[in-house]
């Protein structure tokens, strides 16, 4: 009998074993998350300060490195930036070192 493949980013999928799911679920779950490695304020965190959507920013950051794209994503230019990767992916001699 085969074991099921987990849910893709169910809410256990980077807990690998009972013993992490059991010191999760019991003990961590419900409490809240503190990031030190955040490059938020202090004060923006306290004061529980809301900010835009990250997602937009995010994938500018990855178009421009390491792919290198520095087009700003919208409507018009969705699909010149789709066709100029794809170009560019379909290249053999490329590939992500070339960019580091």
């Amino acid at each position: 009998m085969s074991t099921p493949m987990k849910e893709f980013l169910g809410e256990d999928f980077l807990l690998g074993s009972d013993a992490a799911r059991r010191l999760y679920f019991d003990s961590a779950a419900g409490q809240p998350i503190y990031d030190y490695h955040s490059h938020l304020s202090p004060a923006d965190i306290a004061a529980d300060r809301r900010f835009g959507n990250p997602i937009y920013h995010w994938t500018h950051i990855e178009l421009r490195n390491p792919l290198g794209i520095d087009t700003l994503l919208n409507a018009s230019t969705a699909e010149m930036v789709w066709r100029q990767e794809n170009k560019r992916l379909a290249n053999t001699e490329e590939t992500h070192r070339w960019r580091h």
